[in-house]
């Protein structure tokens, strides 16, 4: 007799077959043909025109008054900028900050206006450190080129400047010289 190999029959396997999700269609924007995009905008233009030529002259000169006021503000608006951005330019603060910042200023928004500033005192601390650091490695004192063997050739001056003690040791090491310096 024959092994076989037992299954453990799955009934799932058998059951009745559902049909396939259908995927979801994707909606699209309604789009709109070219030439009837053209023609309400030239419907759009007439209508313009029609509306201003039916215009009184009061409500022309109204129109006219405020298109000058919005470009007048507009001009104030370049004006105080041009000025912001001039003043601190001398302070020291980057091109990006400072526009940044102007920007800020004229638009009112003063979470940005102090975000800006932070960010540039920030980007100023970090140059003014690196600036500092730069010095200080300038500034450290360098051990002086040489063969380190001590036999120095001393001037008067540098015999003046001598503490007692390295006088007393140039006297031990070399006695002529110490005499030739002091007199």
């Amino acid at each position: 007799m024959k092994d076989y190999l037992k299954f453990p029959l799955d009934i799932q396997l058998f059951g009745e077959d559902t049909p396939p999700e259908t995927p979801p269609v994707p909606t699209t924007e309604p789009t709109v043909s070219k030439k009837m995009l053209d023609k309400a905008l030239s419907e759009l233009a007439q209508a313009k025109k029609d509306l201003k030529a039916k215009m009184t002259d009061e409500e022309a000169q109204a129109l006219a008054l405020s298109e000058k006021e919005a470009e007048l503000q507009l001009l104030r608006d370049e004006n105080k900028k041009t000025k912001m951005i001039a003043g601190l330019s001398k302070s020291g603060i980057d091109e990006n900050s400072i526009t940044k910042i102007s920007d800020m200023a004229i638009n009112a928004d003063t979470d940005g206006l102090a975000q800006a500033i932070n960010e540039a005192i920030s980007l100023k601390n970090a140059e003014l450190s690196k600036e500092l650091e730069k010095l200080k490695l300038e500034s450290t004192k360098r051990p002086n080129g040489g063969d380190n063997s001590g036999d120095k050739d001393f001037t008067k001056e540098d015999f003046k400047k001598m503490t007692l003690d390295e006088k007393m040791a140039l006297k031990e090491k070399d006695e002529k010289k110490y005499y030739s310096l002091k007199g």
